[in-house]
Order: structure tokens, then sequence, then C-alpha cells
């Protein structure tokens, strides 16, 4: 030890006998910062071949995966109905439209209250 009492008698640390770190803590804080970085460098864990890295419990049948079915053409997206009047929306039953509804547009709704064709409105 390196520290001295008045007597003489060595001592853990500057502050006196009670005062630096014990043998077990000294060592836990080598010893701990040293597996760490162990693990983090050899990375026991994980495998680069994901085959080998579970054992095989036997033979296994093979996989199979249900084949793909792609269409010739492209499935068409609905449109959107366009109306160019209050009365056509009403003809197609749709009266009152609603902003966010297929077919609302801002040229329906006079007051721009977010409803198009009201009732009693042209």
């Amino acid at each position: 030890m390196f520290w001295v009492d008045e007597y003489g008698r060595s001592v853990r640390g500057p502050i006196g006998r009670y005062g630096g770190p014990r043998r077990l803590t000294t060592l836990a804080m080598v010893v701990v910062p040293t597996a760490l970085m162990a693990l983090v460098l050899l990375n026991p864990f994980s495998s680069t071949d994901s085959e080998n890295s579970v054992p095989s419990l036997g033979p296994t049948a093979p996989v199979t995966h249900a084949p793909v079915v792609r269409s010739a053409k492209p499935a068409r997206a609905e449109r959107t109905p366009y109306y160019r009047s209050c009365a056509e929306v009403r003809a197609a039953g749709k009266a009152p439209l609603r902003r966010g509804e297929p077919g609302y547009s801002r040229a329906l709704d006079p007051d721009g209250d977010g409803v198009a064709c009201e009732r009693g409105r042209s």
C-alpha cells in the first residue's frame, strides 16, 4: 500500500483507513469492462451462416412456397365520379356530398361549408 497513517500503518487511501476502494471493488472495475469489451469484439453469439447457427432436429421436408400469380394487366383503379352540377349528383342519388367523399368539388359547394348540393341549394 502507498498510504500510511500517522502511526506508520498502511491504509487504503489518502482519506485514511476507510478511504480507498476495497480489493473486490477494484477487481470488479477491471474484470467487468474487460469482459464486455471481449463480448463486443469477439461477438460469440452471432454467426454469419444462419443455417449452421440452429441445431438440426432431424430431416425436414423442403419448404415450398405458393406460386406468384401475376395478371397480364394491372387492376384499374376506380375512377372518382365527376359531377358538373348538383342535378347530376341528385340523379346519381349521392346528394349531399361532404368534403373528402368521392365526387365532391369546391365548385359544387358555393358557401364553402364542406357540404355540396345541400337540400334547398342549387
